[in-house]
């Protein structure tokens, strides 16, 4: 994939137990065949990011949702969350189509 994904908190709160999930929505071009995949499998939920301080970027790791595969995908980056004003859980979804370059490199762009 070689793209680097950033979660920045822009807010004024600190936020708490701030995990990712990475969904594949779709993937054309599985390796030495042309398939389409509709797929909503999240990747495992051992990527707590723990606290985003207000300001703070933290690096997200995103790609092993299409490894081995060419050709265009869809994913999904979910961002769960909570804050000092609320304690459950909040979620914003974050979805981005991608191509893939000739030289193999994914090129994402957010929907």
């Amino acid at each position: 994939m070689g793209t680097i994904f950033n979660v920045t908190n822009d807010g004024i709160l600190d936020l708490h137990h701030v995990e990712q999930e990475c969904s594949l929505g779709m993937v054309k071009g599985g390796p030495g065949r042309n398939i389409i995949i509709s797929d909503t499998r999240a990747a495992p939920k051992d990527y707590l990011l723990g606290d985003l301080q207000a300001g703070a970027t933290k690096s997200l790791s995103c790609e092993h949702i299409v490894a081995g595969f060419r050709g265009e995908a869809r994913i999904v980056i979910a961002i769960i969350y909570t804050s000092p004003l609320w304690h459950r859980p909040r979620t914003k979804r974050f979805p981005f189509q991608s191509e893939q370059a000739d030289d193999g490199t994914w090129v994402w762009k957010a929907k």
